[in-house]
């Protein structure tokens, strides 16, 4: 076929438009750490770790109970309230013992079977609804701020940053995916895109801008 003329200037990049994930540097995350054994309550310290090492969302952790810690098996297991599916983690030693000890030393009454495993601390203790304040006071005690979004807090903040410390260490999507309870990879994109090499693998070649125009033949 005749040769068809494309002019450089026609060539436009497929630019992608995607959120930039907020998240704590590793620095930042071992100071977080530090903070929570020296200056910490135990209701801080079990919903900080909940959300930071175990990745859940708010609204997963308001609604925890009793019923979803098996720790004879060192397990936690729920139904996450924003997509129904169900999730099953790890449970490990330090978050074990960080629950059990709001519940033994600082909750506000005994635990009632069924019963949502935070309380407000006044009367009439009812269940929290929500843990943003106790994540924005945490991290304000230990002086930290969000990379990329500094004004960022809350959950979402110490869920993103879960997912950074997993790909500094390597862990395979496929079990990002899985710990993060997404029905598919693509629920998780947001989070994976904070994993540098990947981006870097994404880059544009923009060798041949400027170099006049392009003769492509038609076979």
């Amino acid at each position: 076929g005749a040769p068809a003329l494309l002019g450089a200037s026609l060539i436009r990049p497929h630019i992608i438009k995607s959120y930039a994930p907020p998240y704590l540097s590793m620095d930042s995350q071992i100071k977080l750490v530090k903070t929570l054994d020296t200056e910490c309550t135990a209701k801080e310290r079990a919903v900080i770790i909940l959300a930071f090492d175990l990745g859940l969302r708010d609204s997963d952790i308001v609604r925890l109970t009793m019923d979803n810690l098996d720790f004879k098996r060192k397990r936690l297991s729920l139904a996450q309230k924003k997509t129904g599916v169900s999730l099953t983690l790890p449970l490990p030693q330090d978050t074990a013992k960080a629950i059990k000890d709001y519940v033994k030393n600082e909750r506000p009454r005994k635990y009632v079977k069924g019963e949502p495993l935070f309380l407000s601390l006044f009367p009439p203790h009812q269940p929290i609804k929500t843990v943003y304040a106790i994540v924005k006071k945490v991290l304000s005690k230990a002086g930290l701020k969000a990379e990329i979004k500094p004004s960022v807090s809350g959950t979402h903040l110490l869920r993103y940053s879960f997912v950074h410390a997993l790909l500094k260490t390597g862990t395979p999507r496929a079990v990002i995916t899985q710990r993060l309870g997404h029905k598919s990879d693509t629920s998780g994109r947001p989070y994976l895109s904070m994993d540098d090499a990947m981006l870097k693998k994404c880059a544009l070649d923009l060798s041949l801008i400027g170099l006049g125009p392009l003769t492509v033949r038609e076979d």
